[in-house]
């Protein structure tokens, strides 16, 4: 089964450059960097899968009956050709939602409209458009480990076919995660390009607080976006907002959206006659978080570098446990009972910012 459907792949690979490919990158009309950005290395790919297939049929050729097939196996996933086919298919995977989108938008074209007819009845193209085409990568290095698996189950745990399946397995197994891991980027850096121009800077670009100077140059295409999302948050004692978070390395953004535009403001609340504000902007390193008790979609989060606290609600307790309490950077964050002190000092001399849930059971 992996022999053969190595082979049904790359002529799904070629049938993609003959009837895609190749008529728009020959069309004057079709911008090059469409078809870069669509077929960014289509022709490496086929060569990646067609020395594959090569060795495949070798190995076919030399055994009537094919037993032993570890050593070939592995050659195809370790070494320099290892190496090729995970940069091959993730220069090919990476983009691969935004060019799928912004085909979506240009496929009513004339000239592309065209192409693609002419495509659905050619007899090579088994019915399948552009779309079911440019996913088949993914899809097959995703099935590779599946189809190794049988064959590691199927052999004797005593051969030396076994212990080589195995090693191949856990490479396939590490080239779907590098994609994967590089489509994830990739998608993130597109969403934050998108996030920022969304961005409305002009309370921190006309703001004298000192606390807004380091964000008055924020770009968010310079950063690593953990996740984003909607919130209800509430600050201190103030009434609660509707707010969409974008959670990066390093800050956490709590921003007010106003039509398609993001907002930063500031809120402010006095308690016995002192002023605190709650700012839009939070570093992550002195942050503390913790669950709200028994409430599925709700957590705290408090500043340990001033007497603030905001209660946030996710949506979904998916959102919930993929925040700030779930995130990759919590390590980053100050634990509960590391500050045990530190929370006695807040609730000695900031009794009344807390009257809206049971300290005590923090401690418990």
């Amino acid at each position: 089964e992996l022999f053969h459907t190595e082979r049904v792949h790359l002529r799904h690979l070629k049938v993609m450059k003959m009837l895609y490919e190749r008529p728009m990158r020959n069309d004057p009309n079709i911008l090059p960097a469409l078809v870069g950005l669509i077929f960014p290395n289509l022709d490496e790919l086929i060569g990646v899968h067609e020395n594959i297939n090569r060795e495949f049929q070798k190995c076919r050729e030399q055994q009537k009956l094919v037993t032993k097939v570890g050593d070939v196996i592995l050659s195809q996933f370790s070494g320099v050709r290892g190496d090729h086919l995970k940069k091959a298919c993730s220069i090919f995977c990476r983009d691969q939602a935004h060019a799928l989108l912004v085909l979506k938008k240009k496929q009513k074209k004339e000239k592309l409209m065209q192409i693609f007819q002419e495509a659905s009845l050619s007899p090579y193209s088994g019915r399948l458009g552009l779309k079911e085409f440019l996913p088949k990568e993914m899809q097959r290095i995703t099935k590779y480990p599946l189809l190794i698996d049988n064959l590691i189950n199927n052999s004797s745990p005593l051969s030396d076919d076994h212990s080589k399946l195995i090693e191949a397995n856990r490479l396939t197994k590490s080239i779907l995660r590098y994609v994967d891991g590089q489509m994830r980027e990739c998608e993130n850096k597109r969403h934050l390009d998108e996030l920022q121009s969304r961005l409305d800077t002009r309370l921190i670009e006309n703001s004298t607080d000192p606390n807004m100077e380091p964000y008055k140059k924020l770009d968010l295409t310079k950063k690593k976006l953990i996740l984003d999302g909607e919130l209800v948050v509430k600050a201190g004692g103030q009434k609660s907002h509707d707010m969409h978070c974008i959670l990066c390395e390093d800050v956490l953004l709590l921003l007010i959206k106003q039509e398609d535009r993001l907002v930063f403001k500031c809120q402010t609340t006095t308690i016995e006659d002192r002023k605190f504000t709650y700012y839009p902007v939070l570093k992550l390193s002195g942050l503390l978080t913790k669950n709200a008790g028994k409430d599925k979609y709700a957590f705290y989060i408090i500043d340990s570098n001033s007497p603030q606290f905001y209660h946030m609600v996710a949506k979904t307790k998916e959102l919930r446990n993929k925040s700030v309490l779930r995130s990759v950077y919590l390590s980053n964050f100050l634990t509960i009972s590391d500050h045990y002190s530190y929370f006695l000092l807040l609730y000695y001399n900031y009794l009344k910012l807390f009257d809206c849930f049971d300290l005590v059971g923090w401690f418990n």
